[in-house]
């Protein structure tokens, strides 16, 4: 089940205030795609501390131990996170409303909102038909492909260089963010309340929504973060504090936060979670027959990322379980 994070309202002190850098020199040329219209930033290599330490008030236990990462190899991500226009461009037309309120003409939701309630079975199914497609056309950069980011690519682009807390006020984040405060008031029967992408001001590396709008789905699995010094940490089981190791745990990591959520959960640092096999490719059905989990609440969605094929093929073992336990209960 997707964690709920608790409301709460902290002031950050004049001495917890972050500091910004230089849009990032030394990478690639942003990547743009012309069907689906969509801009990809290039991103370097480098080094950042990702985590939160004692010193956030916010701080969740999962963001403990903070560790200095290396991303060793650039990479391309999403300026905005995807959009419901981009999706119909690979996917095809969304014909059936995709979460509680969406109105029965889907036509009056705009193709320039994040394509919302996607699974992670989905966000993968999409990038691997766009690097299908442009691998056959020839304009995939070598040795790389489409995916979901790492984690540590996710934050590393969501800090843009900030060290410290980020945002570090309140300023910040209703300038760049949809959330609770800035995404209107909500309850239940109102259904999602998503809004256009790129109507907010981007991070210093020009990217759009990376906190608020929808929470994005990444590659990891949920696990602790290790302390120390690491190069592209990518784990390949998830570790949840309170279960047995040996049962066998699939938890997937979102990342910034959504429009219903409060200040605590729209941090770089704050990490989310959901189980993909419960929110697989396509809904799954109970031994009784009835519709199984199939996760339609117009909080998650992704961004597109471009990066080594290595990094993708580590989630192939569960894409396959997926595919199986749909295909076994269709």
């Amino acid at each position: 089940m997707i964690r709920s994070f608790h409301l709460l309202s902290l002031l950050f002190s004049s001495s917890l205030l972050a500091t910004l850098s230089a849009a990032p020199s030394g990478g690639p040329a942003p990547h743009q795609l012309t069907s689906p219209d969509l801009e990809l930033i290039g991103v370097p290599a480098g080094t950042f501390q990702m985590g939160s330490d004692e010193k956030d008030p916010m701080r969740f236990p999962a963001e403990l131990n903070v560790t200095t990462v290396k991303i060793s190899q650039p990479f391309w991500l999403g300026k905005t996170e995807l959009t419901r226009g981009q999706w119909e461009a690979i996917m095809g037309a969304i014909t059936e409303p995709t979460f509680i309120g969406s109105p029965k003409d889907l036509k009056s939701l705009g193709s320039d909102l994040p394509m919302a309630d996607v699974t992670w079975g989905e966000a993968i199914a999409f990038c691997d038909k766009l690097t299908e497609r442009e691998k056959a056309a020839g304009h995939l950069p070598k040795g790389y492909v489409y995916s979901l980011p790492t984690e540590a690519q996710w934050e590393y682009a969501c800090r843009a260089g900030v060290t410290g807390l980020m945002p570090a006020t309140s300023g910040e984040r209703d300038a760049m963010t949809w959330y609770m405060k800035t995404a209107g008031p909500w309850t239940y029967s109102m259904g999602a309340r998503l809004n256009p992408v790129a109507k907010r001001k981007p991070n210093a590396w020009g990217f759009y929504d990376m906190l608020g709008s929808v929470r994005e789905w990444v590659l990891d699995p949920l696990d602790k973060y290790p302390g120390g010094n690491v190069t592209d940490p990518l784990p390949t089981k998830s570790v949840f504090p309170g279960k047995p190791q040996k049962e066998v745990i699939e938890l997937r990591v979102m990342r910034g936060g959504c429009w219903i959520d409060a200040e605590r959960a729209t941090r770089a640092a704050a990490r989310d979670w959901a189980d993909p096999g419960k929110y697989a490719a396509a809904p799954t059905k109970q031994p009784n027959g009835k519709p199984g989990s199939d996760f339609r609440a117009g909080t998650v969605g992704f961004r597109l990322a471009l990066i080594p094929e290595n990094f993708r093929r580590s989630v192939d073992p569960l894409v396959a379980s997926l595919s199986a336990t749909t295909a076994s209960t269709k």
